[in-house]
């Protein structure tokens, strides 16, 4: 379903200056990456959705200019460039997980600027920003997004299991499958980091080689 944050009675908006727009747009990016580390997400999970999300809204832009957030949120407007954005993708021959990733990233952004649609002056005043740059709407549907994706490797894309996990995980290998602490350490070395996805198919392929006698 889609979203709209309207005003009471849709006033004009007033268009900062370039510098100050750029200075709100930025704001509201950081405060989406604030939000992942108050959720105690992952420093891969963080870096790979700030990589995602400002290359794209570059790669967006036109004439030296970048795109900025409520030019993504424009009704109509921002949702044929989603719609675009989707097809390109396609055509890349993407594997469906990625693009599923790619604008659940997006979706997720955008939930959070309707959530939370206030930016600040140079003095620290708050402003929403449907006085500022108008109204705004959800451009990624729940049927952009490939659903039949969706698997065992599924869940918080590139979020590595947390050391309390691992811990356990290789202790439950030093006692029930290991004896000798070099083949911890590699397989230690092998495993930490690793997305959750990743961590399935390793942990699959270490139990074969266990019960095979390897």
């Amino acid at each position: 379903m889609l979203r709209v944050v309207h005003g009471t009675s849709e006033p004009k908006p007033v268009q900062p200056n370039e510098s100050l727009a750029l200075l709100h747009h930025n704001q509201l990016l950081e405060g989406y990456f604030q939000s992942h580390v108050i959720r105690n997400l992952s420093p891969n999970t963080l870096a790979a959705t700030r990589r995602h999300l400002i290359g794209w809204f570059e790669a967006q832009g036109k004439d030296r200019r970048i795109l900025l957030t409520w030019d993504a949120m424009k009704p109509t407007d921002g949702r044929k460039r989603i719609v675009d954005y989707g097809k390109t993708l396609i055509e890349a021959e993407l594997a469906n997980q990625t693009i599923r990733k790619y604008l659940g990233t997006l979706k997720s952004y955008f939930e959070f600027v309707l959530e939370h649609p206030v930016v600040f002056d140079q003095q620290g005043n708050a402003q929403r920003i449907i006085g500022l740059y108008g109204t705004l709407e959800q451009p990624v549907s729940e049927y952009d997004i490939p659903q039949h994706s969706y698997d065992a490797c599924d869940g918080p894309d590139g979020v590595p299991m947390d050391p309390a996990r691992l811990h356990e995980f290789y202790s439950m290998l030093r006692k029930h499958y290991l004896t000798s602490g070099s083949h911890l350490r590699k397989i230690s070395g092998l495993l930490s980091g690793r997305s959750t996805c990743e961590l399935m198919f390793c942990i699959r392929s270490l139990l074969f080689f266990f019960f095979q006698g390897i």
